[in-house]
């Protein structure tokens, strides 16, 4: 559900009666500062498009939300690509607390993180935010491999990447990374599967969350795909793929694994390592036509 305010202020409830809460989103940042992936609909926008909002801008969102929400609002997600991008002061601003609403610290806030993003704040910064509500990140790792990210021109090699998330996790923050199975194509998906499994045991994140390459029209990923140098993978790749990225993860603590986005042929979920085999069957009885399956038609976005 989704209320009737601007797009940049938009009041939601955080789910279902298991949550029962209203959360706003905030923007300290317009568009992306990294729109080059090949991959994603940003790199359509003018860069021009992106920038970092003044703090006054930001603050009479706020006051907005707390004469309209009041103490309704419990959550606050940091919306738009990389809002770690903006300077430590600016989301400081913006994690203060809704005029009636929660004391400080305040609510529970979220964001989108790029790594380098990340590596450009100090420890100190990076604990400043925790203290003022910042509890998770989210981090689009798409891939361990540098040879997938250099191709996609996704930004930022493995091994930033890599010290980016456990700077974070150092700092206090709750992770969720996110992971592009299909990324490398049929070229890579043997270095692809390797290098990702090895990055999520090293940076062992709370969570990881799997979604499938769903190509975006005029891209230049779409426009690879229409010329014959990069090819897809078929479902069954896809599902081979995905379980040497299972197999080959040994977290050294806890790991929350789920694949429910709809661009997924196959639903898991399950924590590693303790649910390690329970997932791994599921690949097996997917493949015997035992278990239910996207269909292609179903994927979407």
């Amino acid at each position: 559900m989704v209320l009737n305010t601007p797009y940049y202020l938009r009041a939601i409830v955080t789910g279902t009666a298991h949550f029962g809460r209203f959360g706003y989103d905030a923007c300290p940042s317009i568009g992306c500062n990294r729109p080059t992936c090949k991959f994603c609909m940003c790199s359509l926008m003018p860069k021009t498009e992106s920038y970092v909002r003044e703090p006054a801008d930001i603050l009479a969102d706020i006051d907005e939300a707390g004469d309209k929400y009041g103490a309704a609002v419990e959550k606050v997600f940091f919306t738009l690509a990389s809002a770690l991008c903006a300077p430590t002061d600016t989301l400081l601003a913006a994690a203060g607390p809704l005029p009636g609403t929660v004391p400080e610290p305040a609510a529970d806030i979220a964001s989108y993180a790029h790594p380098l993003d990340i590596l450009r704040k100090t420890d100190d910064e990076l604990r400043a935010l925790v203290a003022a509500g910042l509890k998770r990140i989210y981090v689009g790792v798409e891939s361990g491999s540098d040879t997938v990210l250099r191709a996609v021109h996704k930004g930022g090699r493995s091994a930033q990447v890599e010290r980016a998330c456990l700077r974070a996790i150092d700092a206090g923050l709750e992770l969720s990374c996110q992971v592009i199975l299909g990324l490398g194509g049929v070229r890579h998906t043997d270095d692809h599967a390797e290098a990702t499994a090895r990055i999520l045991t090293n940076v062992s994140p709370d969570y990881v969350g799997f979604l499938s390459l769903m190509v975006t029209p005029r891209t230049k990923l779409a426009e690879e795909v229409e010329a014959g140098t990069f090819q897809l993978l078929d479902e069954k790749q896809y599902l081979d793929e995905f379980e040497r990225i299972i197999e080959g993860t040994r977290p050294r603590r806890p790991m929350v694994v789920r694949s429910n986005h709809p661009s997924n042929h196959l639903t898991v979920r399950g924590t590693l390592p303790h649910d390690r085999d329970k997932i791994l069957a599921s690949f097996h009885t997917a493949r015997s036509g035992n278990l239910r399956r996207n269909e292609e038609f179903m994927r979407n976005l």
